[in-house]
């Protein structure tokens, strides 16, 4: 059963929970309002909402809208297919944003856990060199679309939720370059450059929380 937090609340997890099995958290913003809305969820709730079975919570259009903010904001072989993006969810210890103007999905943010991520560079022959692959890293996979004046408010609850479910560090590839002077300014480290990620450069950036 999900947990709806109203406000800014970012959850609290038992330690029971922690210890079993990480939840997922999922996090709505109305980029033009403010009023943010968080819900804490098991795996199969996850999992149903990204592939369109709450409608309430998250619809077609709202797969369509995800699918669409990929294609405007990556090259073809950094898109993320709205499918995985729903199978990961179900996998748990999962951190996502959605971000509605006017009730229209315009931007997201997906982490995951940083053994997921590894998994995935290693099916698609990304390198792994450098990376902390470990249990206690979430890895920023995605940031698109808009983000309104928020940016700084969610990059805080990404890192509150984090810490909440058990993580100690936080880590990404930013190959957008105007994300890594804010980055290392709320304390991410540089700690690799790749020349070639997916036909672009990427810094890699971790920060421990």
């Amino acid at each position: 059963m999900s947990e709806i937090l109203k406000g800014e609340n970012t959850g609290d997890i038992s330690p029971e929970a922690k210890a079993t099995a990480k939840p997922n958290y999922l996090n709505i913003l109305n980029i033009g309002s403010g009023q943010w809305e968080t819900k804490v969820l098991s795996k199969e709730e996850a999992g149903e909402i990204l592939k369109g079975q709450r409608p309430e919570i998250f619809s077609q259009e709202d797969l369509a809208n995800l699918a669409e903010i990929e294609k405007n904001a990556f090259s073809e072989e950094l898109q993320e297919e709205p499918e995985d993006l729903a199978e990961e969810m179900a996998g748990g210890g999962n951190i996502f944003f959605l971000l509605r103007q006017q009730g229209q999905l315009v931007g997201y943010l997906y982490a995951k856990p940083a053994p997921k991520a590894k998994e995935n560079f290693e099916e698609i022959g990304l390198p792994t060199d450098g990376f902390d692959a470990g249990e206690n890293n979430l890895y920023i996979e995605s940031i698109a679309g808009k983000m309104g004046i928020w940016g700084r408010r969610i990059y805080t609850i990404l890192e509150k939720q984090a810490e909440k479910i058990g993580y100690k560090k936080i880590s990404l590839h930013a190959i957008n370059p105007r994300l890594v002077g804010p980055l290392t300014k709320i304390g991410f480290q540089i700690k690799r450059v790749h020349e070639d990620w997916l036909g672009h450069r990427a810094q890699y950036l971790e920060k421990e929380i």
